[in-house]
């Protein structure tokens, strides 16, 4: 049963900041951000990037994540890229993107799409979300090849073409992971967020009886409070552009207006009190090539308040 919905989450601002350093590129799509994290004294990006679509790239081939860091959240500087695509006959031979980073284990493991031989036409070519692990944020990352983190359903479920846009939180005692999936040859709107769970932060992953949980594309959730928090992403897909409530991370019902098209927030590390989002990422709606831009919002608690 719903309780009372955390107020900071139904009237939301968003407030764009000027950055430096994570440049538009005249000829290159900048997308997909990650989630953000803070790492000694520094915070770290992780984004999607390949050539524009308007050059013939469709979002999925030849795509790579790379990596940007800042002590302060405005001042960014490219690292470069921090996991490409694999070899020929790879799980990822033609691309990665759609990355989440966190820490587990004494390690830390960045879960991204993989995009692979097999695919030929993003309506109907099925693609799994995958995993890589390292040291420290800054890598070098070891792709985990062994097998897939979470996999597309069987013909004729919800999320039989795709696994995608990770959210991977730690609740009760396990790992909660959050995607996007979707039907062969449905628009890209008509996607869905569902979750997986497991006991250890390489999988197995079992998906949740209850999905789909609710609609969204680009989806980012957080745990906030004592329950869950998300925004769907993609404002033209109605109903989208909400924020939603959680006691028990399943059941969603709607709380307040944040519109945004794929989002990453700065986000508390495993075990650390669940307190809300500060700021974040979002990327430039309807243009190309896309890029990202960084903004402030107020769903938070108020300092002095009570989780």
């Amino acid at each position: 049963m719903q309780t009372r919905i955390p107020p900071e989450l139904r009237s939301v601002t968003k407030t764009v900041l000027p950055i430096t350093g994570i440049d538009k590129a005249p000829e290159m799509e900048h997308h997909d951000p990650s989630n953000v994290i803070r790492h000694g004294d520094r915070y770290y990006l992780w984004f999607t990037e390949h050539l524009s679509v308007k050059l013939g790239n469709d979002g999925f081939r030849d795509t790579y994540l790379k990596l940007a860091t800042s002590t302060n959240g405005l001042h960014w500087q490219v690292q470069g890229i921090a996991l490409d695509k694999g070899a020929p006959g790879a799980s990822d031979e033609k691309g990665v993107l759609t990355s989440y980073v966190v820490p587990a284990d004494g390690k830390w493991f960045l879960f991204h799409l993989a995009v692979g031989p097999e695919f030929t036409d993003p309506q109907h070519s099925r693609r799994g979300l995958w995993a890589a692990e390292a040291e420290t944020p800054d890598g070098p990352w070891r792709k985990r090849y062994g097998a897939p983190v979470l996999w597309p359903g069987e013909d004729g479920a919800w999320d039989e073409l795709c696994c995608d846009d990770p959210n991977v939180l730690f609740r009760k005692g396990q790992w909660w992971l959050y995607y996007k999936g979707r039907r062969r040859g449905s628009h890209p709107m008509d996607s869905y967020i569902g979750l997986a769970t497991s006991d250890r932060i390489t999988g197995p992953y079992t998906k949740h009886p209850a999905n789909p949980l609710m609609t969204g594309h680009a989806a980012s959730v957080w745990n906030h409070r004592h329950g869950v928090a998300a925004v769907g992403g993609e404002v033209d897909a109605p109903g989208d552009s909400c924020v939603r409530w959680s006691e028990d991370g399943i059941h969603f019902v709607e709380a307040g207006v944040f519109p945004n098209k794929s989002t990453g927030f700065l986000v508390e590390q495993p075990g650390a009190p669940a307190r809300g989002v500060r700021w974040g990422f979002d990327v430039v709606r309807n243009l190309h090539p896309r890029f990202i831009y960084r903004f402030d919002c107020s769903m938070h608690l108020p300092q002095n308040s009570r989780s």
